[in-house]
């Protein structure tokens, strides 16, 4: 293998290895779930479980969301410290599974809601 095929090898697994950002979703109506904080998950990390539906959503201290089945949502909404909200597409199988939330967002997280389909 050249090195120069070895760096774009390289940088095809870590790039498809930190997930991208979750695109931005639109929600309309009520959440179908709102979701308890766990501490302790990890150092620096948040895990948010629903309060109803079984659904866990994963904050990563390197800001990428993870959800694991079963009971997924499809959008999940952000409110920070500040009140103001972002929603975006949960992420899912096709994309392994997680996806990124924007640094600013989540340093400064107060809590999360879920949407359904």
């Amino acid at each position: 293998m050249h090195f120069s095929s070895f760096i774009s090898a390289a940088a095809l697994f870590v790039s498809a290895r930190a997930g991208g950002l979750c695109a931005d979703a639109t929600v309309t109506g009520d959440a179908i779930t709102g979701f308890r904080f766990s501490p302790g998950y990890c150092p620096g990390g948040w895990q948010w479980y629903s309060r109803d539906k079984g659904t866990t959503i994963t904050l990563n201290p390197d800001c990428q969301m993870r959800q694991a089945s079963p009971n997924s949502v499809s959008a999940v909404c952000i409110r920070n410290k500040a009140g103001q909200h972002k929603c975006v597409k949960a992420p899912t199988d096709a994309d392994q599974n997680f996806c990124g939330i924007p640094t600013d967002w989540c340093n400064s997280l107060d809590n999360m809601w879920g949407w359904g389909n």
